[in-house]
């Protein structure tokens, strides 16, 4: 994951929605892969994607820093949910 997160290889399609909340917390250090709850809702234990300029620019420096540090994160992906439907299984766990 240290490259940044290859959606297609977890069996998402890379044109599908995502939402993703993200925390730091205690995790397990034997918890390294990500890990499905249930189809196209993956948690992963470090952030498996770049934090790049696009990042900083949307989600401003603060909001960046937090998600680079985030030791939980939890993604739901689809291609026929829409976002509000995507927030609301991420943030139902």
């Amino acid at each position: 994951m240290k490259n940044g997160l290859n959606v297609t290889e977890l069996g998402v399609s890379p044109r599908a929605n995502f939402s993703c909340f993200a925390m730091r917390t205690r995790v397990s250090s034997d918890l390294t892969e990500p890990m499905f709850i249930e189809p196209e809702l993956i948690a992963f234990f470090q952030t498996p994607f770049k934090v790049d300029e696009l990042w900083t620019e949307s989600l401003g420096t603060l909001h960046d820093e937090k998600l680079a540090e985030s030791t939980l994160l939890l993604m739901a992906f689809s291609d026929v949910m829409s976002l509000p439907e995507l927030d609301r299984r991420v943030s139902a766990l």
